[in-house]
């Protein structure tokens, strides 16, 4: 699949914002979001937020 044709596939079916908090919680804690203070959850939202503006280069 070309790459224009999977970024459209994907965007179709955007991960929730729950399972976001849970990739990023165990990518940077190793942890459940819910076991997080308040300042690693806050430290999560900026990530997503900063996520968001990347590319993907793997498509």
């Amino acid at each position: 699949m070309q790459g224009l044709a999977r970024a459209e596939q994907i965007k179709k079916t955007p991960p929730s914002l729950a399972a976001l908090f849970e990739r990023y919680a165990q990518k940077l804690f190793v942890c459940s979001y819910e076991n997080l203070s308040a300042e690693q959850q806050q430290r999560i939202h900026h990530e997503i937020i900063e996520a968001s503006g990347r590319s993907n280069a793997e498509v």
